[in-house]
């Protein structure tokens, strides 16, 4: 599940950054492991990566993997250990580890002589999906102007939420040979896109159980899919961190112990609906 990762790349870069300016002392020259871990209901574990922070005063502006770890995942009182599988990256390669909604997993990682622990449980499986109808028909006439407000326009999507929880949506085109949309005015909404390239927009973590899909937001014809994620606020702390001000910085979000980054699960539902042309 690498796009998850690159979802958050970013936000764990300003995050680093943030801890090498608060700890820089002029001597201080010890580097932290960055743990980006990610576990996803129902799939292998195949997204722990990890990286060493870099002086403040460096020019270096790549964050070095870290390869000679021992990392271990404890789940139901079984401890499990995974692979590196090159740059920075490590997986279990059994299948006797398995990523179940409610259940708690820790991880430990040995390196340079420092144990950085991290914990999180997998939410519930959001339920309940419903689509305001299955085919979203896209107006390609207009050449200005914003998105109107017309019910043909878009697809409402609700779901379950009776603990009023964090949740993002993500929404991909399933067919790679689909036709791209064309507007009146002769643009792509995407730009020129190489053929083949599949199409996917993500949302901001927030607090909602409905969610609308713009026609105009869209670039393909031809079956997508949606996915709706339940998150845990660790993963929320750290996105709205990335906003922090640099003339006025804090101590980064992070629930990883004795280290920095994120570790945490994910859950979501799927559903499908059809793009074509009004």
């Amino acid at each position: 599940m690498n796009t998850l990762s690159k979802i958050i790349g970013g936000l764990l870069s300003i995050l680093i950054i943030t801890s090498c300016e608060e700890n820089n002392s002029g001597t201080n020259t010890d580097r932290l492991v960055v743990l980006e871990g990610y576990l996803y209901q129902g799939e292998p574990v195949d997204s722990i990566h990890l990286t060493q922070t870099v002086s403040f005063e460096s020019e270096d502006t790549i964050y070095t993997p870290v390869t000679d770890a021992q990392v271990a995942i404890k789940w139901n009182d079984n401890q499990y250990v995974l692979q590196n599988i090159g740059n920075g990256y490590y997986s279990y390669t059994g299948s006797d580890l398995q990523v179940i909604e409610d259940n708690g997993y820790a991880i430990s990682v040995q390196s340079n002589g420092r144990e950085i622990t991290s914990k999180t449980t997998v939410p519930k499986k959001p339920k309940g999906i419903l689509l305001s109808d299955n085919v979203l028909y896209v107006d390609t006439t207009f050449s200005f102007g914003p998105p109107g407000n017309t019910e043909d326009e878009g697809i409402t999507v609700t779901w379950e939420d009776p603990d009023n929880d964090y949740f993002f949506i993500v929404i991909e085109n399933t067919d790679p040979d689909a036709a791209d949309i064309v507007f009146g005015n002769g643009q792509f909404p995407g730009g020129m896109q190489p053929p083949g390239r599949m199409f996917r927009i993500r949302s901001e973590p927030f607090k909602n159980n409905t969610y609308t899909i713009n026609s105009r937001s869209l670039e393909k014809y031809g079956e997508h899919m949606i996915k709706v994620y339940r998150v845990n606020q660790e993963y929320v702390d750290l996105y709205e961190n990335r906003q922090q001000d640099s003339r006025n910085l804090t101590e980064p979000l992070t629930n990883v112990v004795n280290g920095l980054g994120i570790f945490t699960a994910f859950n979501y539902q799927e559903a499908f609906f059809l793009v074509e042309k009004k």
